[in-house]
């Protein structure tokens, strides 16, 4: 039971959950009065994206069971630990429960975002394991992109509940910023896993980036992105610190920045794969401090 339980990968689930609560704390905060978006509301919604993103990972690793065996002999779940028979058990009950509550949830807030939210996230996630891994670039930038989905759907249901008129103008600016920081920090992380991944999808034929333009040539394209994107939060942080938020700029310096820094060494010098976990573990440390800076938006305002 542990072994199936691992298959969801419950820090990512937890992160997305945090995601979603905590934005809409931030938008509450911001609200000239009570909103309908309320906290049990978004609880609900993270458990039903939750569900559905661990059924993602779990057939991602059924459909991966060959490239995982040479990359990762030790940590495969699947036809080792868990039985195929199992796994597609989880994903099919994973998938009915997130629909089920989801229609549920439609009928008792009277909206009708959360079941072709569910079907759409289900059916891209099954393009991507699909197809999608053996097109350089595309199935990254659909993960990216859902990612960055994840963190503005909060704010689309807030709108569709006419949530948003109560809140000032340019509340949602910094949300928006981090759905950017969150499809590009993305789009970097899954190109470093294709490159942590290369032996093994080699060996079975994937055409992911670094197989068909080379490994070399993979990480300085992962190199330069990753470079941008500090760029842009160096931007953001001079117009923080000249408008005299000192506080928030240092945030963004000392635990968004640094981690994004040290992420571009180990990506950069990689040449194993446990390097480029490195470096990919990084980035996610940056991510959930960029999360966070929310909060201190809620208790630091501007």
């Amino acid at each position: 039971m542990i072994h199936t339980i691992r298959l969801l990968r419950l820090p990512n689930l937890f992160v997305m959950t945090a995601t979603v609560c905590i934005i809409q704390i931030y938008l509450e905060d911001a609200s000239t009065s009570t909103l309908q978006f309320s906290l049990p509301l978004a609880s609900i919604i993270s458990l039903i994206i939750s569900m559905i993103a661990g059924a993602g990972y779990a057939h991602n690793d059924l459909k991966d069971q060959l490239a995982d065996e040479i990359n990762n002999p030790q940590t495969r779940m699947i036809g080792h630990k868990v039985t195929e028979s199992s796994a597609r058990k989880l994903i099919w009950g994973l998938v009915a429960v997130a629909v089920i509550l989801a229609v549920i949830t439609c009928i008792y807030y009277r909206l009708i975002w959360p079941i072709p939210t569910a079907l759409v996230v289900v059916l891209v996630l099954y393009l991507y394991n699909a197809y999608g891994q053996g097109i350089p670039l595309l199935g990254n930038i659909m993960i990216a992109a859902l990612c960055a989905y994840v963190v503005w759907l909060p704010v689309q249901v807030a709108d569709s509940l006419g949530d948003l008129t109560l809140l000032p103008a340019g509340t949602t600016d910094w949300i928006v910023c981090y759905v950017g920081l969150a499809f590009a920090v993305t789009l970097y992380r899954e190109i470093i896993k294709d490159l942590e991944d290369l032996p093994g999808d080699r060996q079975v034929g994937q055409h992911t980036l670094p197989v068909v333009v080379g490994e070399a040539q993979a990480r300085v394209i992962a190199g330069i992105w990753l470079a941008i994107i500090f760029a842009a939060v160096m931007y953001l942080v001079g117009i923080l610190l000249s408008a005299g938020n000192g506080l928030h700029g240092m945030y963004l310096i000392c635990f968004i920045l640094v981690p994004m820094g040290i992420a571009w060494i180990y990506g950069w010098r990689a040449r194993t794969a446990f390097e480029y976990a490195k470096a990919s573990m990084w980035t996610k440390h940056a991510m959930f401090m960029a999360l966070l800076f929310l909060l201190l938006l809620v208790y630091v305002p501007l």
